[in-house]
């Protein structure tokens, strides 16, 4: 698995999304494989396109111990 990944949430309207796609084939017409890694549109998962992989997002856990 080759991945493109981005900090943004994916599938994003204007340049990331843009660039990641059409970055995707060209390095698939050159016999890459390639897999696109983002945040979901509520940023509380990390998804793989592709590969359609789903992963929950845990808080941090934000409170310090006495």
């Amino acid at each position: 698995m080759k991945i493109l990944a981005t900090y943004w949430a994916i599938p994003h309207l204007g340049g990331v999304w843009n660039y990641m796609n059409q970055l995707r084939k060209g390095l698939e017409a050159e016999g890459h494989e390639v897999d696109l890694m983002g945040f979901n549109t509520q940023n509380r998962h990390v998804i793989i396109i592709n590969k359609d992989i789903n992963i929950p997002i845990t808080p941090p856990h934000t409170e310090l111990p006495d």
